[in-house]
Protein backbone atom coordinates (compact mmCIF):
# COMPACT_ATOMS: atom_id res chain seq x y z
CA UNK A 1 0.00 0.00 0.00
CA UNK A 2 1.34 3.41 -0.98
CA UNK A 3 1.26 5.92 1.92
CA UNK A 4 1.59 9.65 1.26
CA UNK A 5 1.24 12.62 3.60
CA UNK A 6 -0.67 15.48 2.02
CA UNK A 7 -0.70 18.84 3.75
CA UNK A 8 -4.30 19.45 4.81
CA UNK A 9 -6.14 22.12 2.85
CA UNK A 10 -9.63 23.56 2.62
CA UNK A 11 -10.93 20.50 0.76
CA UNK A 12 -10.18 18.38 3.84
CA UNK A 13 -12.29 20.32 6.37
CA UNK A 14 -15.30 17.98 6.20
CA UNK A 15 -13.17 14.83 6.36
CA UNK A 16 -11.35 16.13 9.43
CA UNK A 17 -14.67 17.07 11.05
CA UNK A 18 -15.94 13.54 10.45
CA UNK A 19 -12.74 12.00 11.82
CA UNK A 20 -12.79 14.22 14.94
CA UNK A 21 -16.34 13.22 15.78
CA UNK A 22 -16.08 9.43 15.68
CA UNK A 23 -17.24 8.37 19.20
CA UNK A 24 -14.88 5.42 19.61
CA UNK A 25 -11.98 7.81 18.91
CA UNK A 26 -12.90 11.01 20.72
CA UNK A 27 -13.30 9.12 23.98
CA UNK A 28 -9.47 9.04 23.99
CA UNK A 29 -9.03 12.74 23.20
CA UNK A 30 -8.11 15.48 25.66
CA UNK A 31 -11.61 16.87 25.13
CA UNK A 32 -13.64 13.64 24.94
CA UNK A 33 -16.77 14.94 23.28
CA UNK A 34 -18.06 15.69 19.80
CA UNK A 35 -17.40 19.18 18.46
CA UNK A 36 -19.82 21.43 16.63
CA UNK A 37 -19.08 22.65 13.10
CA UNK A 38 -18.34 26.22 14.26
CA UNK A 39 -15.87 24.99 16.89
CA UNK A 40 -14.15 22.84 14.25
CA UNK A 41 -13.89 25.77 11.84
CA UNK A 42 -12.47 28.01 14.58
CA UNK A 43 -9.84 25.34 15.32
CA UNK A 44 -8.87 24.46 11.76
CA UNK A 45 -8.76 27.86 10.07
CA UNK A 46 -5.58 29.12 11.83
CA UNK A 47 -3.89 25.84 10.88
CA UNK A 48 -4.89 26.04 7.22
CA UNK A 49 -3.96 29.72 7.07
CA UNK A 50 -0.61 28.81 8.67
CA UNK A 51 -1.14 31.18 11.60
CA UNK A 52 -0.70 28.34 14.13
CA UNK A 53 2.65 26.63 14.60
CA UNK A 54 1.30 23.23 13.57
CA UNK A 55 1.42 20.87 10.67
CA UNK A 56 -1.70 18.97 9.74
CA UNK A 57 -1.42 16.14 7.22
CA UNK A 58 -3.95 13.91 5.58
CA UNK A 59 -2.75 10.33 5.40
CA UNK A 60 -3.40 9.06 1.89
CA UNK A 61 -3.44 5.27 1.44
CA UNK A 62 -3.51 4.38 -2.25
CA UNK A 63 -5.05 7.81 -2.98
CA UNK A 64 -7.81 7.41 -0.36
CA UNK A 65 -8.05 9.61 2.73
CA UNK A 66 -7.17 7.23 5.55
CA UNK A 67 -6.59 9.59 8.48
CA UNK A 68 -4.66 12.55 9.79
CA UNK A 69 -1.47 13.44 11.61
CA UNK A 70 -1.09 16.64 13.58
CA UNK A 71 2.21 18.03 14.82
CA UNK A 72 2.20 20.88 17.34
CA UNK A 73 5.52 22.70 17.65
CA UNK A 74 7.15 24.45 20.59
CA UNK A 75 10.67 25.85 20.82
CA UNK A 76 12.59 22.58 20.68
CA UNK A 77 10.07 19.77 20.48
CA UNK A 78 6.92 18.60 18.76
CA UNK A 79 3.85 16.79 19.99
CA UNK A 80 2.48 14.36 17.45
CA UNK A 81 -0.94 12.72 17.19
CA UNK A 82 -2.59 10.42 14.69
CA UNK A 83 -6.10 9.21 13.86
CA UNK A 84 -7.19 6.72 11.21
CA UNK A 85 -10.54 5.82 9.73
CA UNK A 86 -11.48 2.43 11.19
CA UNK A 87 -11.19 0.59 7.86
CA UNK A 88 -7.46 1.48 7.70
CA UNK A 89 -6.53 0.46 11.24
CA UNK A 90 -4.34 -2.58 11.84
CA UNK A 91 -2.61 -2.33 8.45
CA UNK A 92 0.65 -0.63 9.53
CA UNK A 93 -0.52 2.63 7.93
CA UNK A 94 -0.21 4.71 11.10
CA UNK A 95 3.39 3.66 11.74
CA UNK A 96 4.43 4.31 8.12
CA UNK A 97 2.71 7.71 8.17
CA UNK A 98 4.20 8.67 11.54
CA UNK A 99 7.70 7.82 10.35
CA UNK A 100 7.18 10.07 7.31
CA UNK A 101 5.83 12.89 9.50
CA UNK A 102 8.76 12.62 11.91
CA UNK A 103 11.23 12.84 9.02
CA UNK A 104 9.46 15.93 7.66
CA UNK A 105 9.47 17.63 11.07
CA UNK A 106 13.15 16.82 11.62
CA UNK A 107 14.12 18.17 8.21
CA UNK A 108 11.82 21.20 7.95
CA UNK A 109 11.67 22.30 11.60
CA UNK A 110 14.86 20.84 13.12
CA UNK A 111 12.85 18.93 15.75
CA UNK A 112 14.93 16.68 17.99
CA UNK A 113 12.32 15.58 20.54
CA UNK A 114 8.85 14.23 19.87
CA UNK A 115 6.14 13.66 22.43
CA UNK A 116 2.79 11.91 22.36
CA UNK A 117 0.08 11.93 25.00
CA UNK A 118 -1.91 8.70 24.92
CA UNK A 119 -4.95 7.83 27.00
CA UNK A 120 -4.26 4.89 29.31
CA UNK A 121 -7.15 2.94 27.75
CA UNK A 122 -5.96 3.48 24.17
CA UNK A 123 -3.93 0.29 23.90
CA UNK A 124 -3.58 0.48 20.11
CA UNK A 125 -1.90 3.90 20.28
CA UNK A 126 0.34 2.79 23.15
CA UNK A 127 1.53 -0.16 21.08
CA UNK A 128 2.01 2.07 18.02
CA UNK A 129 4.24 4.62 19.77
CA UNK A 130 6.20 1.94 21.62
CA UNK A 131 6.78 0.11 18.31
CA UNK A 132 8.22 3.35 16.91
CA UNK A 133 10.71 3.64 19.77
CA UNK A 134 8.89 6.08 22.03
CA UNK A 135 9.60 5.64 25.74
CA UNK A 136 7.20 6.31 28.58
CA UNK A 137 8.26 9.59 30.16
CA UNK A 138 5.57 9.67 32.85
CA UNK A 139 1.92 9.05 33.57
CA UNK A 140 -0.27 11.98 34.54
CA UNK A 141 -3.70 10.75 35.60
CA UNK A 142 -5.28 8.97 32.64
CA UNK A 143 -2.52 10.13 30.26
CA UNK A 144 0.70 8.35 29.41
CA UNK A 145 3.31 10.76 28.13
CA UNK A 146 5.71 9.28 25.60
CA UNK A 147 8.95 10.81 24.38
CA UNK A 148 11.37 10.04 21.56
CA UNK A 149 14.66 11.80 20.90
CA UNK A 150 15.87 11.68 17.32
Amino acid sequence: MKIILKKADFTDIEFLFYLRNIPQYYKYYTHPRPVEWEEHINWIMPILLEVDKRDLYIIMADDIKAGQIRIDYTADMAEISVALVEHFRGKNIASMALEKAIEKAKKENKVKTFRAHVHQNNIASQKLFEKLGYQIEMQDGAWIKYVKNV
